[in-house]
């Protein structure tokens, strides 16, 4: 999915791309580069509060 985001950015889509990592970022052992790129994603559409919370969920520990 995070792929699949990435590509659909490059091409313009960035509705489809926030989508894309959104589903990328649900799972709780997601790498800290997904939830850094959504935080871009959102960063870049204006919605600073969830890059915010995106960005922030890069730096929490994966909690088991």
């Amino acid at each position: 999915m995070h792929l699949l985001g990435v590509m659909a950015h490059v091409y313009g889509f960035q509705e489809c791309a926030v989508t894309y990592l959104e589903a990328a970022t649900r799972s709780p052992q997601a790498p800290a580069l997904f939830h850094s790129n959504l935080a871009e994603m959102y960063r870049q559409k204006g919605q600073l509060k969830d890059a915010e919370q995106s960005a922030r969920r890069q730096l929490l520990p994966i909690r088991n």
